[in-house]
C-alpha cells in the first residue's frame, strides 16, 4: 500500500512515468481529472422525484390482473383434480393426532420458544425490530 501511495504522489507531482505501472496510474489519474462529457437534461432530478412520488402505493392494474388470474387458475385446477380423482374428505388425520398429542405439544413448544428467542436476539442486536 505504501508503494502505491508513493507512486500516486510522484505522478500527481508531475514526475514522468518510467514503467508500465506508473504509466497506468498516470492514465487513470488523467482520466479521473477530466470532467464527464455527458450531462443530464435540465430538471431530470425533478422529473424523477415527481414520478416516484406520484405513483400511489399498491398493485398496478397488470399486476392485479396476473394475481387474480393465477389464483383463479390455481383454484380451478384444484377443483378439477378433486372432481376427476374422486377425492372424499375424511377425518383420518384426527386419529393420528389423537395418538401423538405429546409430539404435537412438544413441536408447538419448540416453535414458540424458537420464536421467543429470535425476538429477544433481534431486539438486542437491532432495536428497531
Amino acid at each position: 500500500m505504501k508503494n502505491e501511495d508513493e507512486l500516486q504522489n510522484r505522478i500527481v507531482s508531475g514526475a514522468q512515468a518510467s514503467n508500465a505501472d506508473e504509466s497506468a496510474y498516470e492514465l487513470v489519474f488523467k482520466v479521473l481529472a477530466t470532467p464527464p462529457k455527458s450531462s443530464l437534461p435540465e430538471g431530470f432530478a425533478d422529473r424523477v422525484t415527481l414520478m416516484a412520488t406520484s405513483r400511489k402505493p399498491g398493485l398496478l392494474k397488470s399486476e392485479n390482473f396476473w394475481l387474480i388470474s393465477g389464483v383463479s387458475l390455481f383454484l380451478l385446477t384444484g377443483l378439477i383434480v378433486v372432481v376427476v380423482s374422486g377425492f372424499k374428505p375424511s377425518f383420518g388425520v384426527l386419529r393420528f393426532l389423537q395418538h401423538n398429542t405429546g409430539l404435537f405439544l412438544f413441536a408447538g413448544a419448540l416453535i414458540l420458544s424458537g420464536l421467543f428467542a429470535e425476538r429477544k436476539l433481534l431486539r438486542s442486536t437491532h432495536p428497531t425490530v
